[in-house]
């Protein structure tokens, strides 16, 4: 997860508002009910992500808001760097 952390840091210096995309686009994804086995599929094919039961749309879930959660993280540390 690091290396996704220090990629998202990255990429909001060159433009921020992609990073907010990635973000918007996870939470829309899980706000909407998905498939038996949709949200599984899309960390393994997608996400390039082998979870602990790749099978679970449980794991896949939460796995997505740790994601989502680690790039709001970053852009709230981008907007505390540049207001200091």
């Amino acid at each position: 997860m690091e290396e996704v952390r220090k990629s998202m840091a990255r990429l909001t210096q060159i433009n921020r508002r992609t990073v907010e995309h990635k973000a918007e686009a996870i939470e829309a994804l899980l706000a909407t009910p998905q498939s038996q086995g949709m949200l599984s599929w899309m960390v393994a094919a997608d996400g390039n992500w082998v979870l602990d039961d790749e099978t679970s749309d449980a794991a896949a879930e939460a796995w997505l808001r740790d994601i989502a959660a680690l790039i709001r993280g970053v852009l709230a540390e981008t907007d505390s760097r540049n207001n200091d």
